[in-house]
């Protein structure tokens, strides 16, 4: 009969892994499901009502919004996503200002970092910064800040809520473009388009369908 081999003193044999492991990417599993979920369900519904931004922007802000136009984008998704990550670092998710809530008419001032936003203060601040940054592009653009009748998902309704429309003028078509800053902060997605009711008899006020502008390149500069 062939020797037995025996282990060598100290080894361990290799067993299951940590049950506390395997808990850990059971929630970790359960939370990004949860996630995906609930973006899929999202619901923006009208009536809708249009109105400029109302953030003020530090001068600091400012020249670091204009700087992050170079290099210069080859599509409009890739200037927004900018604007997007320069606004997430600014706010974070929580009680924000009333101003922010739509209630009043008051500027909101937006220091360089570390606010404390709702969804008002996320789509007002966002529109400032995309707006400054288009500008320095010099880009032909209206943009508009959304406040909804409300927003629900996986059937809960969450009350009014907030975001972006942006209007890109070309020379021979307007583009729109759908955009949850807040939405983006928290789960990483951005674009509500499919996600908002335009019924017949309250659209949103001078929408295009915004189809037409997803993937484009970037329009040339407007002639000064």
């Amino acid at each position: 009969m062939p020797a037995s081999v025996s282990e060598p003193s100290g080894t361990k044999k290799k067993g299951p892994s940590s049950p506390l492991v395997v808990v850990a990417l059971a929630v970790v599993g359960l939370v990004v499901g949860l996630g995906i979920a609930l973006v899929q369900s999202f619901w923006i519904a009208g009536p809708h009502e249009l109105s400029p931004s109302r953030a003020q922007l530090e001068k600091a802000l400012v020249e670091k919004v204009v700087a992050a136009a170079n290099p210069r984008p080859k599509k409009m998704s890739e200037a927004i996503e900018r604007a997007l990550v320069i606004t997430d670092e600014l706010l974070r998710p929580g009680a924000g200002t009333p101003a922010g809530a739509g209630a009043t008419q008051e500027r909101i001032q937006v220091p360089a970092a570390g606010m404390e936003a709702n969804a008002g203060d996320y789509a007002h601040t966002y529109a400032a910064v995309l707006g400054t940054l288009l500008q320095a592009l010099n880009i032909n653009h209206r943009i508009h800040v959304v406040r909804s009748e409300s927003a629900s998902a996986l059937g809960r309704d969450f009350g009014n809520h907030h975001w972006v429309y942006v209007q890109e003028f070309r020379t021979s078509v307007l583009l729109g473009h759908y955009v949850d800053p807040m939405l983006h902060d928290r789960f990483g997605r951005w674009n509500v388009l499919g996600h908002v009711e335009e019924p017949v008899g309250a659209p949103i006020p001078g929408a295009v369908p915004p189809t037409a502008g997803q993937g484009l390149p970037m329009a040339a500069p407007a002639a000064p």
